[in-house]
Order: structure tokens, then sequence, then C-alpha cells
């Protein structure tokens, strides 16, 4: 596979940083919209977001084949994806805002927790194993990895299958599940 170019490297880390606050800025006016007692956890967990955002964005940024720099512009999207997925959702199913149905609030609710589940638990243990220079594994701890990489898809199998309770929101398992 080529290498990506610096530029394109540039392009790709600041969009992700755009589109990661973006979906933030979403949230919290959904869960303002909403209630705005809502909005306070929004705000809270957008600071760890925006931080590992930004940090990923500028590790990115330098140097394109970091690892560490996309591993935490992830876990900031995931988050973010999170946030704007219950939010959504809440707005969209629930119907107390007097909104209305949205399209697609459940697949956005599935979408936030498949995105927290498939990236939180991988993301901490696979940057410890890539700090402090983010260059590749040697063969010994290559096992690790792939463990870990499995252990996070079976969380996202076990994950679909489960009944998910999110304060005034419930997903049920899909169909084909």
């Amino acid at each position: 596979m080529r290498r990506m170019e610096a530029r394109t490297a540039r392009r790709l880390a600041h969009g992700t940083w755009l589109g990661t606050l973006a979906i933030w800025i979403g949230a919290l006016i959904l869960a303002v919209a909403t209630s705005t007692a809502g909005a306070i956890p929004l705000v809270l967990l957008g600071l760890p977001m925006a931080t590992y955002g930004s940090v990923g964005a500028l590790v990115a940024r330098r140097d394109p084949r970091n690892p560490i720099g996309w591993l935490f512009s992830m876990v900031a999207l995931a988050l973010a994806l999170w946030m704007f997925g219950t939010a959504y959702a809440e707005v969209g199913l629930v119907g107390s805002s007097g909104i209305g149905d949205l399209p697609g609030a459940t697949a956005a609710a599935w979408t936030g927790v498949l995105a927290l589940v498939a990236l939180l638990p991988v993301g901490l243990p696979l940057f410890l194993l890539i700090f402090p220079d983010g260059h590749h594994l040697p063969r010994r701890w290559r096992p690790v990895a792939w463990a870990i990489s499995l252990g996070g898809f079976l969380l996202v199998v076990g994950t679909v299958g489960q009944l998910w309770d999110l304060d005034s929101l419930v997903l049920h398992p899909p169909g084909w599940a």
C-alpha cells in the first residue's frame, strides 16, 4: 500500500478534528433543545473529547506515520458519535421535546453505542503498547495486540445482542442479531 502524502494526512487530520467538534456541537444543540440538564454532562464529556481530538490532530498532522495521533483522533470521534447518537435518539425516539419521530434515531443510537464500545476498550491498551514513539511493536508483543483487537471485535458482537438501557432510552437488539 502506498504511503499517504503529508498534505493529504494534514487535511484528513484537520477534517477529522473539525468533524468531531461539529458532531459534538450538534449533540449539544440537541441536548439543549430537549433539556438544559442534559447538556451539562455533554459539556463535561466534551472537554476530554476535545483534548483527545486536538492532541490527535496535532500528532497526526506533525507525523502522519505515528499511529498515536490517529488513535487519539478515533477515540475522540467515538466519544462524539456516542454523545450525538444518544442525544439524537432521545429526541427522535422518546419524543418528549415535541419534535416528533426523527428518521434514523435507532440507527444513530446504535452507531454511538457501537463506536464507544469498539474504540474505548481497545484504544487505551493499544496506546500503551505503542507509546511513546508510535513505532510498530516487536514480534513478542504482536499476539497481545491481536488479542486486544479480537477482544474489541467480540465486545462489539456481544453488544449488538444486548438490551441497552440508557436512562430515558432503551435500545432493543436488532432483529438480525
